[in-house]
């Protein structure tokens, strides 16, 4: 199984509620120019003004710690002799003045649609850290639809400025067909989604009682 092109990779990492939490999330973009470290730098800089935006709904307690460009071959790995360029944006913390703290292993589901019907190439999905927004409605653990509609509004600026950059547009790719299609649509759910995976990077402490 192979992608049908060279293509790249963008991937973007920080913390969120605590020092010893991690989150990720990459897109595929359809170009396969060599990246360069200001391909890295525009990205990065795309990604500090959506982490600062206080409508995304991230407080200080979320931080992006870098931005990564890589060159990806159609076995999915880098391309031999070509290397990734990484940024590292300062002080790009949240402003969102909020003091809700959900547990840190939730998130939000992004869907990210072509304008295939079905199919392999039909959505892709990232999943953003979960922003620090209260429940609207406790009993389904959901934002509400003005929040969700900001949380929209702010990744699409962010996604369009990506696709401004040079390194082609997002991209919902398939391997195991070789075949691909842009991004045309973005929907994303009220209801936050769990990331148990994430869940092992916090220390545990416990303490004990006597009967």
């Amino acid at each position: 199984m192979a992608y049908g092109f060279n293509h790249t990779l963008l991937t973007f990492r920080g913390k969120q509620f605590t020092t010893e939490e991690d989150w990720a999330f990459g897109l595929r973009y359809s170009g396969s120019a060599l990246p360069t470290q200001a391909f890295a730098d525009s990205a990065a800089a795309a990604a500090k003004t959506w982490i600062q935006t206080a409508s995304s709904g991230y407080s200080a307690q979320t931080t992006l710690v870098a931005a990564k460009v890589a060159p990806i071959g159609t076995d999915g790995l880098y391309r031999p002799g070509e290397i990734a360029y990484e940024s590292f944006p300062s002080a790009a913390v949240g402003t969102f003045g909020s003091a809700v703290v959900h547990p840190p292993q939730i998130a939000l589901a992004m869907t990210l649609q072509s304008a295939q019907p079905r199919g392999p190439v039909h959505q892709t999905h990232v999943f953003l850290p979960g922003p620090h927004f209260p429940l609207a409605t406790a009993s389904l653990a959901q934002i509400s639809a003005g929040n969700n509609a900001a949380v929209l509004a702010n990744f699409r600026v962010l996604v369009l400025a990506l696709n401004a950059i040079g390194f082609g547009s997002a991209t919902v790719m398939s391997k195991k067909f070789a075949n691909a299609a842009p991004v045309t649509i973005l929907r994303c759910g009220r209801a936050f989604d769990t990331m148990r995976s994430r869940r092992t990077s916090i220390p545990e402490s416990y303490d004990s009682l006597a009967l």
